[in-house]
């Protein structure tokens, strides 16, 4: 039997086949304009779960780097910060140690009382510090509270908070990005260092013992009167000796 396929057909299969390469062709132009196998999902499904899981995690990779980079900067603020009041104390200490002083003038003890207030006041600045975002470093969470004021008698008050902040900067990481203030600077726990004085045996009529001392004006210098009493010794064994 003998099938007769007429012009009209083959015309349109013809057609058919040539438009559908057109297709492929503009899909393989595409793809190599692209540089992309998959540009929905009706490409290849499979390909494209996989890739949106990729997009996902570089998305959350960009996150922790922004994480990162502030974290950064912000320790940055407060290490220089922190650096700014070990500088500022340093430089009260020798002026206080300066003063002290019998024959300094009145004058200069004025030069020096406005020195340290303007000390004073840059230690409040510092501690008053804030980050690239305008939020304060050491006020806790309370980041858009100043953490130190001074109050209607002249006291400094601290109105952050004791938390810290923390920033993640991976799945499973997380670093502190901040110190509460009153931990950093009205709480420390034992100011005088490894060694702590013992006051507790001074009682009334208690005296000063001056080690070594000198004269400046010897126009002015006084007798002292030294006296000097018996004392006793206490031995190993428990007996006195004078």
């Amino acid at each position: 039997m003998i099938n007769r396929i007429s012009t009209a057909s083959q015309y349109q299969s013809l057609t058919s086949n040539l438009m559908r390469k057109q297709g492929e062709v503009s899909e393989s132009n595409n793809k190599l304009s692209t540089g992309k196998r998959v540009e929905t999902a009706g490409d290849d499904p499979v390909s494209s779960v996989t890739i949106q899981n990729y997009r996902q995690q570089l998305t959350q990779i960009d996150q922790y780097k922004s994480s990162i980079t502030m974290a950064n900067n912000r320790l940055g603020v407060m290490e220089s910060s922190i650096a700014g009041v070990e500088d500022n104390l340093d430089a009260t200490k020798q002026k206080v140690l300066r003063m002290i002083n019998g024959a300094m003038a009145s004058n200069d003890r004025t030069a020096f009382k406005d020195e340290l207030i303007s000390l004073r006041d840059g230690l409040l600045e510092l501690a008053n510090s804030r980050d690239e975002s305008g939020s304060y470093v050491f006020a806790g969470d309370q980041m858009d509270t100043k953490p130190f004021i001074k109050d209607a008698n002249g006291k400094m008050v601290y109105q952050g908070d004791s938390q810290s902040r923390y920033a993640q900067i991976d799945k499973s990481v997380e670093v502190k990005t901040s110190l509460p203030g009153d931990q950093l600077f009205t709480s420390v726990p034992n100011p005088y260092g490894d060694f702590r004085p013992d006051f507790s045996d001074l009682s009334d009529g208690s005296k000063l013992h001056v080690l070594s001392a000198t004269t400046s004006d010897f126009t002015k210098a006084k007798p002292i009167d030294i006296q000097f009493t018996e004392g006793t010794e206490t031995l190993p064994d428990g007996t006195e000796k004078r």
